[in-house]
């Protein structure tokens, strides 16, 4: 069998008949072509896609493949994102609609934006020094279309009259002083360092008299207080959507309560900001009260009127329920704020079960925060009393943490090792995988550890899926294709490999095909011929 039909049987998995005819797919229609790039990501398409052939690149060219820009995910500081992000908008020819940047904006590249793509109507902004407030203002006033602003910042103070009074057309206003995307972990574990928001109506004020089409409003870590929110229902009367989170000092009871209740469609409180399906342990309190309501309500043969009741008490919850519940929260809630809500809730985060899988993988860059972060995690492998199955960790994983790891969870069928280097070494990163013989899993991204792939084989004879991500491959000293041996001489079971950014010949691959004979998934970027 050849490579070509063995790959095919891989990656297409069609009948026995296409198999053996393989489409060109230079003959896709070139807006079908469009639609499959424009799932990749900016820094992808302008690197390797439209290097493919002449038909991609002519594609790739197309303004409308750059219509909505999204740059705020780009963490491969190797690239000069500045340079890029003025290339992706002269290539949209001034049919720019949506765009998100990360921490590379700077006054004269959001002056460039706004010169070049006066129809924007959403914007995202992650706003640090040394940016001036003049330099947001002056760029934000030249977008008299747009409808949607998104400001992550730690320090400004943004003229909100004078934005509203130049983007009449403003439907959505999101303002988040947490810093930039991804810091909310980080501002959970330093809570009680943090002072809450002074009070300021300010800000409310300005959005109240200028921002009338105003429909969905997100303040996270303001200092409004009920007069400021009462002055934004008066002078916002479309809004529907009204996220206050950590705004401590609001208090909704009473008529301000009922007034957000009847007007606004969906209403986050005042809490701590978390990423997952419930978005904080205040809000978690009044989902758990609805379930018990609407648990007992069921019972009720007939129907009744609706009014008023006073909350149920969400300690009286079954145990299973509350634990279904503070599972969806993140660790670090958990530990910090679900915990110490009451009693009960501390029972149930203390029970094992409660910790079999454990996901850190965020990645918080702040120094500061790399140990903290490795003592909590070490807290919740203690917390899974040997029953952990599932593991993914972030860049604050070190060697001794991953010994402490290896050493009590025996049992371990996935781990997850997220940008280790040089945090971990290869001699104890391979040490603390032989600890683990009933792994089936293993993903590390950022492989520049030169890993004993044989070694990691032969120790956990179970595995099944590897994911290898070298896109920091300029740090790899090793010739990809000793990887792909040491998979093919000690890896049999394998039915799913990632690999991503390695450069990888047809050669070895053979050689990885004949020695896992189960494997049924293989995904690789780059092949040599």
């Amino acid at each position: 069998m050849t490579t070509s039909t063995t790959l095919q049987s891989l990656f297409m998995k069609e009948d026995e008949e296409r198999r053996k005819e393989q489409r060109n797919w230079l003959d896709l229609p070139p807006e079908l072509t469009t639609s499959i790039l424009l799932r990749l990501s900016v820094t992808d398409i302008l690197f390797n896609a439209q290097k493919v052939c002449r038909q991609w690149r002519r594609v790739c060219k197309d303004p409308s493949m750059w219509q909505k820009i999204n740059l705020r995910d780009c963490l491969l500081y190797q690239f000069d994102f500045e340079s890029m992000c003025r290339h992706i908008v002269d290539l949209s020819q001034g049919s720019l609609l949506e765009i998100n940047i990360g921490h590379f904006l700077s006054d004269s590249l959001l002056s460039y934006i706004a010169d070049r793509s006066s129809n924007l109507k959403s914007l995202g902004l992650s706003i640090y020094e040394p940016m001036t407030n003049e330099g947001v203002m002056k760029g934000i006033a030249k977008f008299p279309w747009l409808e949607t602003l998104e400001v992550f910042h730690s320090s400004f103070k943004l003229d909100l009259k004078a934005i509203g009074h130049a983007c009449p057309q403003l439907k959505t206003l999101k303002l988040n002083f947490s810093g930039c995307p991804g810091h909310e972990i980080y501002l959970i574990s330093q809570l009680d360092l943090i002072p809450p928001p002074v009070e300021c109506d300010d800000d409310a004020l300005a959005i109240a008299e200028s921002m009338p089409k105003l429909r969905h409003l997100q303040l996270i870590w303001n200092g409004l207080t009920n007069t400021g929110l009462n002055v934004i229902l008066d002078g916002c009367p479309h809004l529907e959507d009204l996220d206050v989170r950590k705004c401590f000092n609001i208090k909704l009871v009473g008529n301000l309560e009922k007034r957000c209740l009847e007007r606004i469609k969906e209403l986050r409180r005042p809490g701590l900001l978390v990423d997952g399906l419930v978005k904080s342990t205040y809000e978690l309190v009044h989902v758990s009260s609805f379930l018990y309501d609407a648990k007992k309500k069921m019972k009720t043969s007939s129907p009744s009127p609706m009014k008023y009741e006073e909350p149920r008490s969400w300690a009286d919850l079954p145990s299973e329920l509350t634990s279904l519940i503070l599972i969806r929260l993140s660790v670090a809630d958990i530990l910090n704020n679900a915990q110490k809500v009451c009693r009960p809730w501390r029972r149930v985060c203390k029970e094992p079960s409660m910790w079999r899988k454990i996901d850190m993988r965020s990645l918080i860059r702040d120094r500061g925060m790399l140990e903290p972060l490795a003592i909590m995690c070490r807290h919740a492998v203690d917390r899974s009393q040997g029953g952990l199955v599932k593991i993914h960790l972030g860049n604050f994983v070190n060697d001794d943490l991953l010994d402490y790891i290896a050493d009590r969870s025996r049992n371990l069928r996935s781990l997850g090792l997220g940008m280790c280097f040089p945090r971990v070494t290869r001699p104890r990163l391979v040490n603390a995988i032989t600890k683990l013989p009933l792994l089936e899993t293993l993903e590390v991204s950022h492989s520049c550890l030169n890993l004993s792939l044989e070694d990691i084989g032969h120790a956990c004879p179970q595995l099944k899926t590897l994911k290898l991500n070298s896109s920091g491959g300029f740090w790899n000293s090793r010739n990809d294709d000793d990887y792909a041996l040491e998979i093919a001489k000690s890896m049999p079971e394998l039915r799913h490999l990632h690999l991503y950014a390695n450069n990888l010949s047809y050669t070895r691959l053979n050689a990885i095909l004949d020695g896992c004979p189960h494997l049924e998934r293989l995904v690789t970027d780059v092949l040599q011929a």
